[in-house]
């Protein structure tokens, strides 16, 4: 705890030895009174200085622990190497810059970030390490006051970060370097962190930060990597579950805008590939009943990487559902009472519904409709099915990924007609009942006997994509099963969402420029090979095929074009009456209900689609988009025993619909 720290630097440091050497000071104050506390380690009269901080970010607890234990190993190590470096320079050592911020973590709240001081909204507190003065809230933070980067009201609004700016401004003339420690990933960053513009000395300074992490690997082969912090990691906030921790080495005080002269800057962060684990996360199903609420839900997700929406907010009286981390689940539901927010738990183990999604492995004689199924498995079946269906099944590649896999179908030529039918599944990876429903359609296309069924699957020519982001599909089911985007590297965070990154109306609404959001629309349109790709080969097959369909989940909705308007345009009226047509079959069966109506106005403003995107360019007649089963109860988590009625249910509908659109004059 915060006492135990300060009660080594008081008293229990090896100082009593050394009383000459080591020195305690303050180095400011925080908002709740407490001092910042450190200590000098002088040597010799005359020798440059290095200042190193630790814990400004209050949950990096490996960041005090390891200032403290080199502050001892300056002191008391035999190393000759060690007692070069240590006695070559002064020492200005401060373990815990957010005192308040480190106490909290231990009292209430293991995750909290930030400093303690109340802002508006009821929040607590802005991000120390974006609240100084140089290039201040230009890129990489939030003005949201209940955000993980608050960058505060202004600079130095901190209580912490102004009065220890003063204190270094104090001894610039004696320090020529600064290094910062936070956690984790792993790496060695020079700067910027505003810009990617290089320091004067770059060059200098990588190839000093390659001998660091050489140095870095020898002892327990631990790897790092170095680079500019915006080349590295980019300006915006990461919402991978990344901090970073940075090591500075400057000259002069560069929040009174002085020319400094940086000798060495680096980040250092620890990055793990273990599986991801969603134990007591839980899912609240909440409904605004105001503008505010709205708002106020749709802030969520800027506010903490604990918040994930599952179904994203769109008006007044439309539920949204979002996903908490169990330490952010107070938070959730202060920020609910105070706005007055009504919400619901609608899952309370996300972890257990992952755990009990697939039944017992059984050994396979066939390909099991009923079971979700990995990329590998599911492409051996369209193999296969090519291989016992010579004539009617061939397998195409539609595109490829980033990693380098397939985007691999199957065209379906069942009869005489050459009327095309384009089916797209697994664009958003974690939705498995997409693909899998699909599967299930190929079979009942090539095997049901019922003559509607007949007539539909022998009336079209089928282009068949079950998984269009395999990379993203493969991490679902190796390290992340709620994963939704492709695995693109864009800085620390990967992939974009491959249903915004079509360039029909891109970025027009409903997608982020944040490359860590789920709802990141790319750098460009088509940035992801993925959607490039699978466009281009659509565009080759452009006047094979009047008709696209596109599975996600969930919400039970049938849509269509466009998203980025609620304008009614094109053959709106046609598509709306095809629509519900399509959801009165898919009632008939079981009972399930599903709402039609277009992407905007159904769902929430969504720009970038691939159903827009065939629309838009082509002008296709009949292009929908299925939300399938369920409302929320089990979200993306769908049971395997629903695979089969969803399927069924869907077939139905698209018997339906493609009636309804021959009968307007469709083919």
């Amino acid at each position: 705890m915060m006492d135990n720290v300060q009660k080594y630097i008081d008293n229990e440091n090896p100082r009593g030895n050394h009383p000459e050497i080591v020195k305690p000071i303050i180095g400011g104050s925080s908002y709740e009174g407490r001092r910042i506390k450190g200590v000098k380690l002088t040597y010799k009269e005359g020798n440059p200085g290095i200042f190193i901080e630790g814990g400004i970010h209050a949950r990096e607890w490996i960041s005090p622990a390891v200032v403290t234990y080199i502050l001892n190993e300056l002191i008391l190590s035999d190393d000759s190497r060690v007692r070069y470096m240590a006695e070559s320079y002064d020492w200005y050592i401060f373990p815990v810059f957010n005192p308040d911020g480190y106490e909290y973590t231990h009292t209430t709240n293991r995750l909290w970030r930030k400093t303690r001081r109340p802002t508006r909204r009821g929040c607590y507190g802005a991000d120390p390490n974006r609240n100084w003065n140089f290039h201040w809230a230009e890129g990489g933070v939030s003005r949201n006051p209940c955000s993980e980067i608050y960058a505060g009201d202004r600079p130095f609004s901190e209580t912490e970060t102004r009065t220890m700016s003063q204190y270094i401004d104090s001894i610039q003339s004696k320090i020529f370097s600064y290094i910062a420690f936070h956690s984790y990933s792993q790496l060695l960053l020079i700067p910027y962190g505003h810009s990617n513009e290089r320091v004067s000395n770059y060059d200098d300074l990588f190839q000093i930060g390659n001998y660091s992490i050489n140095a870095l690997s020898k002892r327990y082969g631990t790897r790092y990597k170095v680079g500019n912090i915006v080349d590295i990691i980019f300006l915006s906030k990461c919402t991978c579950l990344i901090d970073v921790l940075i090591y500075a080495l400057r000259r002069n005080c560069f929040w009174r805008g002085t020319m400094w002269k940086l000798i060495f800057v680096a980040l250092v962060a620890l990055a793990t590939a273990e599986k991801v684990k969603y134990d007591n996360y839980q899912v609240f199903r909440v409904t605004p009943q105001t503008e505010e609420q709205v708002e106020v839900i749709r802030n969520l997700e800027e506010i903490s990487d604990g918040f994930s929406f599952w179904k994203e907010p769109n008006t007044v009286q439309n539920h949204a559902d979002v996903m908490v981390a169990p330490h952010k689940i107070p938070d959730f539901q202060d920020i609910m009472k105070k706005f007055d927010i009504p919400y619901d738990t609608y899952v309370s183990d996300v972890q257990a519904l992952i755990d009990n999604e697939l039944p017992p492995a059984q050994p396979l004689v066939s390909f099991d409709f009923t079971r979700y199924h990995t990329l590998d498995e599911i492409y051996a079946f369209l193999d296969s099915l090519a291989k016992e269906n010579p004539g009617k099944v061939q397998v195409i590649v539609g595109g490829k990924t980033h990693e380098g896999r397939q985007i691999k179908g199957v065209k379906l030529t069942l009869g005489s007609s050459k009327s095309g039918i384009v089916l797209e599944g697994g664009i958003h990876a974690r939705e498995w009942i997409s693909p899998a429903s699909i599967l299930y359609i190929v079979n009942e296309l090539l095997q049901n006997k019922n003559a509607d069924v007949r007539q539909l699957a022998e009336s079209h020519e089928w282009y068949i994509f079950p998984v269009v982001n395999p990379d993203g599909y493969v991490y679902t089911h190796t390290t992340n099963r709620l994963w939704r985007k492709t695995r693109k590297p864009y800085g620390l965070c990967y992939g974009s969402d491959p249903n915004r990154n079509w360039g029909y109306k891109w970025m027009s609404g409903g997608a982020s420029n944040n490359p860590c959001s789920e709802t990141y629309g790319g750098s460009s349109a088509f940035s992801d090979v993925e959607t490039k790709s699978l466009s281009e080969y659509l565009t080759s097959i452009s006047s094979k095929f009047n008709a696209y369909v596109s599975f996600h989940s969930y919400s039970q909705l049938l849509m269509f074009p466009y998203g980025h308007t609620t304008q009614h345009l094109d053959n709106y009226n046609d598509e709306l009456q095809i629509a519900n047509k399509a959801v009165q079959a898919i009632s008939k069966r079981y009972g399930t209900k599903y709402k039609a109506g277009n992407v905007a106005e159904t769902i929430y403003i969504a720009s970038g689609s691939s159903v827009d995107w065939v629309k838009g360019t082509f002008h296709k007649p009949v292009t929908y988009t299925y939300e399938l089963r369920d409302t929320g109860r089990h979200g993306f988590l769908l049971p395997a025993d629903q695979i089969a009625p969803t399927a069924l249910e869907t077939l139905d509908s698209l018997v339906a619909m493609f009636k309804e659109a021959k009968a307007r004059g469709y083919k």
